[in-house]
């Protein structure tokens, strides 16, 4: 019991991963696409892609803000190597949303689906996000493959036994407005 905070991220990660090997994604699900619109199905994204990578982010995240030049390498190199990529904001809020669209608006060139999560059924409470960023990696038939940060090397290991010749790329320079 004395050391049990000392345990806890461990033990959370194992649940996590636990839950993940049980969970399969449902590509029927829609979202709405950040700027507004028409929602888009899962399975339109996946198309004939090896994997779909969701991106869970937010504006307000100092850290996402930090990784956003990483993300936009990583989602050239992930499109390049046969997989999409859906980046969510996972939060609702009237503000937050606008200030997403905002953030996003430099990146709005990057092959990526700029989204925000499922009010019906969230995606981030299925795959337990609890901080960004966070990169999960889902196969065409809905396994999780990886869900954790996307600085992981374990990451870029699940990345690599989808694509085998993907490298993870240099850090990139931000937008010159961003």
């Amino acid at each position: 019991p004395r050391q049990g905070a000392a345990f806890a991220t461990h033990i959370e990660r194992l649940r996590t991963a636990d839950a993940m090997s049980k969970l399969r994604i449902d590509f029927t699900t829609k979202l709405t696409p950040l700027a507004g619109g028409a929602e888009t199905e899962l399975a339109a994204l996946l198309a004939d892609r090896k994997a779909l990578a969701f991106h869970f982010w937010s504006p307000w995240s100092r850290e996402c803000e930090e990784f956003a030049a990483d993300f936009a390498a990583t989602v050239r190199a992930l499109d390049k190597n046969g997989i999409a990529v859906a980046s969510l904001l996972a939060e609702d809020d009237p503000r937050l949303i606008e200030d997403a669209r905002t953030f996003a608006k430099p990146w709005q060139n990057l092959p990526c689906h700029w989204l925000r999560d499922s009010a019906r059924q969230p995606l981030h409470v299925q795959l337990r996000v609890q901080s960004v960023p966070v990169l999960v990696l889902v196969s065409p038939d809905g396994r999780v493959l990886f869900n954790g940060h996307p600085a992981d090397p374990s990451c870029w290991q699940a990345l690599q036994q989808i694509a085998p010749k993907l490298e993870r790329p240099p850090l990139a320079a931000p937008p010159d407005d961003h």
